[in-house]
């Protein structure tokens, strides 16, 4: 993380109104965790960070600061008020929030340890595997496709540039000027079908569906993007309505029926938008993205989410 070196410092309403980065992680066991940081900062007007937990800043983490020479990446971990550590009333899944006091200080890796006599050294300890918990699959052929809407859907398809999988379409959205020339503008009753059960995900299989989208227009509820199963609730849908990005998923058991995600402000300015919509398998979640800011989340029980026809 790196933010624009203008001079700027946060010391008060810090979660409020400083940048910062958010962590999912799983403590095994409560307790106090000493916080160091590899951190290069241009200069001593540069060179702090603020460090807390579940999106309040920590007493003992306020203002760690790099001393270092300029340019030069150094482990630090005193704050103000001496070592830099946060308090974890509970073992399990816990938000662990960095956020600027100088602008301009780039942090390379944050460590947690229970050990307060550890010192990291060069690199530091290899990176947390998260897919310790579950396997996502990632290779052609089982979750991954991506497409690029560079044909033309006219003529009855469109491939995927991974995996080779094709969406067909009875009656086709047009081809229009996106942001690199390549964009489908649908209308009513048009859409692009994917076969059935190209996608199966078993409840130990979480994924992510990415798009970029622009509407001028959303009073009612209208779908983007999903896979909705014309039988039954088994559904997963990027969308809009009320002039802001939603989307809605439920499972083959029910879990998420009725859960709209949804964005806190409106996107019908006729600009694009990136969109992500995550079922995160590990921490049971299913979280919406707008613009690369986290829109909205909800903690949903996974289950089997088989992908139908459109």
């Amino acid at each position: 993380m790196q933010v624009p070196d203008n001079g700027n410092r946060y010391t008060s309403n810090v979660p409020a109104q400083s940048a910062g980065l958010t962590y999912k992680v799983k403590f095994e066991q409560s307790g106090t965790y000493y916080v160091w940081a590899r951190t290069k900062s241009p200069s001593a007007n540069s060179n702090t960070l603020h460090v807390g937990l579940n999106g309040s800043l920590s007493a003992a983490g306020t203002s760690l600061t790099d001393s270092s020479t300029a340019g030069v990446y150094e482990w630090i971990n005193q704050a103000s008020g001496g070592v830099a550590q946060i308090t974890v009333s509970s073992a399990g899944v816990h938000t662990v929030n960095v956020w600027m006091d100088k602008d301009g200080v780039l942090l390379d890796k944050l460590v947690l340890t229970r050990n307060s006599a550890f010192i990291p050294k060069l690199l530091g300890p290899v990176q947390s595997e998260q897919g310790a918990y579950r396997s996502y699959p990632s290779t052609p052929g089982s979750t991954l496709a991506s497409w690029s809407f560079d044909s033309d859907p006219s003529g009855g398809s469109t491939r995927d540039g991974v995996s080779q999988r094709e969406l067909t379409c009875a009656s086709c959205p047009s081809r229009v000027t996106g942001i690199e020339d390549k964009a489908y503008q649908f209308g009513s009753g048009t859409g692009l079908d994917l076969p059935a059960g190209a996608f199966n995900l078993s409840s130990a299989v979480g994924f992510a569906v990415e798009t970029r989208v622009r509407f001028s227009s959303c009073t009612t509820a209208q779908g983007m993007v999903g896979s909705v199963s014309p039988s039954s609730s088994y559904q997963w849908v990027i969308g809009c309505e009320s002039s802001r990005v939603v989307a809605t998923m439920s499972d083959s058991n029910g879990n998420g029926s009725g859960i709209k995600l949804q964005s806190s402000t409106g996107q019908d300015n006729g600009a694009w938008h990136h969109v992500v919509l995550v079922r995160d398998g590990v921490f049971s979640e299913t979280r919406l993205y707008v613009d690369g800011q986290l829109a909205d989340t909800r903690s949903v029980t996974r289950g089997p989410l088989p992908m139908m026809h459109r």
